[in-house]
């Protein structure tokens, strides 16, 4: 469910204009890390968050969670390859780092001479 709503916010957002999250986030009212969290796939918005985002888009909170969106329908197939396939990346990328550890730790600094 998170991977078919960040498909769908960044494709109607993309659809109105809104080339890049901060842009998104500063029309709507909201924080840029909270819409980023909504892109990429890693939260779902609460009531008043997806209210806000469908009034500034022009859709309907049902047109968020349709099993076909209709945007999608306006959209160029080779469009929506690009976007399965980023999503796919994104998301192996994710559970590498969880792998990885990466970012789970403090880093270490080396001591320093007195």
């Amino acid at each position: 469910m998170l991977e078919n709503f960040s498909i769908r916010i960044r494709g109607w957002a993309q659809l109105r204009g809104y080339l890049t999250q901060e842009m998104f986030a500063q029309e709507c009212g909201l924080n840029k890390g909270t819409v980023c969290g909504y892109w990429n796939g890693r939260t779902l918005p609460g009531m008043r968050n997806l209210l806000l985002m469908c009034e500034q888009l022009g859709v309907t909170a049902n047109d968020m969670y349709m099993e076909t969106p209709t945007f999608l329908e306006e959209l160029p197939p080779e469009y929506l390859a690009t976007v399965a396939e980023a999503a796919k990346a994104s998301k192996a990328g994710r559970k590498r780092r969880r792998k990885s550890g990466v970012g789970s730790a403090p880093m270490s600094w080396p001591d320093r001479p007195h």
